[in-house]
């Protein structure tokens, strides 16, 4: 009979340990330095406003100097060091001293811009980045094409969306095989490797941007693309049913297979967490959701181009709201739905805006730009008076949504 090989292993240290019948020999810890020491170079914080802009095709993250808008750090990031990662979000846990980016595998080398995801068959992955260096500490695998990411206020709840077009476009299949899921992580949780995959649920078809409630992130307000509405999740009670509100009253339930009507695609929450601005891109629009009510208000503000990542001034008085097709940011009164202002962009200052970011000073706005395969991207500081631009940061190929904090 042949023995296993680990009993063959075993049976020859317990013969060479007992050759000359003294005690087994007991090595101390080794205590010396570390074996792999990371070579990556230290990053301060800059005092004042600072982002974090990772690059989508180029597997970069750039910490940008705001108050100066000149880059002074970058770092690689990604798991495949032959293939794009396609990181395109990241945010902050500033308290942990932790970043976390999504890493959206684009479905081929042609596709791999910003918002071009949603129809890759590799996993998608979650990574941890120690602020110090940007060095990855943790990681957790989701389903492919994760969409985008929202970390509660207190750090204690992070949710993935998955933007699955392949299943949104699977005509032979249900409403309910057609939808995709929601990841609930507790960030603490992701090790370093082999991080048992997160808890799952399953939303609507084409989930895309994400919000979560204040402080704790009881609930998540999903952007449901190929679905015409937006899910508002208990992540306390996850039993508890997922509330559709279609964002209009022409939205029937279980929609056909095809192109949505109006294609909600982004959402941000007011200061107050009462109001959410639904960025309908294809229609065009923006529209508000009542919370409390759980029903969309009348308000509809027509955009001369598709809205994307739109963000509330601090007194939630107005919404900044980043348009493509017309390149541009335009003030929408939050209240009437008249729009104060807008600023149309030249392609060499802002190609295909991504995302408004409102500054710790309720005076700056702060918008990412896309850019083109010949005009690389940018981060823009403008007044948000005038919408002036005041600074512009080149920041690579293809950047992706930012976090911005302060340093001090």
């Amino acid at each position: 009979m042949r023995l296993p090989l680990a009993a063959l292993l075993l049976t020859s240290l317990a013969s060479c340990a007992s050759d000359d019948g003294a005690a087994p020999r007991v090595f101390e810890p080794y205590a010396g330095p570390a074996p792999y020491p990371s070579t990556r170079p230290k990053l301060a914080l800059p005092d004042g406003d600072f982002a974090l802009v990772p690059s989508s095709a180029s597997d970069t993250l750039t910490l940008v100097d705001l108050g100066s808008g000149e880059p002074v750090g970058a770092a690689p990031i990604g798991r495949d060091p032959v293939a794009v990662d396609g990181p395109h979000q990241v945010v902050a846990d500033r308290a942990r001293g932790v970043a976390y980016t999504v890493l959206s595998y684009p479905g081929s080398a042609a596709n791999a811009g910003q918002h071009s995801h949603g129809a890759s068959n590799v996993a998608g992955w979650v990574q941890v980045l120690a602020l110090d260096d940007l060095r990855a500490v943790g990681e957790l695998r989701v389903d492919p094409n994760p969409g985008e990411i929202a970390l509660s206020d207190d750090g204690q709840r992070l949710v993935v969306t998955h933007f699955d077009l392949t299943a949104a476009s699977n005509a032979q299949a249900s409403i309910e095989a057609r939808r995709a899921s929601l990841a609930v992580v507790d960030p603490r949780t992701i090790q370093a490797f082999g991080t048992p995959e997160p808890d799952k649920l399953l939303v609507c078809v084409a989930p895309h941007g994400v919000t979560l409630s204040h402080p704790d992130g009881a609930k998540a307000f999903v952007a449901c693309y190929g679905e015409d509405v937006v899910a508002i999740v208990d992540l306390v009670d996850t039993t508890a049913p997922v509330i559709r509100v279609p964002v209009a009253s022409s939205v029937k339930p279980d929609p056909p297979v095809g192109p949505p009507a109006f294609g909600p695609y982004a959402v941000a929450l007011s200061p107050s967490g009462g109001r959410l601005a639904v960025s309908n891109r294809d229609a065009k629009e923006l529209r508000f959701l009542d919370i409390a009510l759980a029903s969309m208000e009348s308000l509809v503000v027509p955009l001369l181009g598709s809205p994307y990542f739109a963000a509330w001034s601090a007194d939630a008085a107005r919404v900044f709201v980043p348009t493509r097709g017309l390149d541009a940011l335009s003030v929408v009164d939050a209240s009437t739905g008249a729009v104060l202002r807008t600023k149309v962009f030249d392609v060499a200052t802002c190609a295909q805006p991504l995302e408004a970011i409102v500054a710790a000073d309720p005076a700056t706005v702060f918008v990412v730009c896309e850019g083109l395969a010949n005009v690389p991207g940018a981060v823009l500081t403008v007044d948000a008076a005038t919408l002036e631009v005041r600074t512009r940061t080149a920041v690579g190929v293809s950047p992706g949504r930012s976090f911005v904090g302060r340093g001090r």
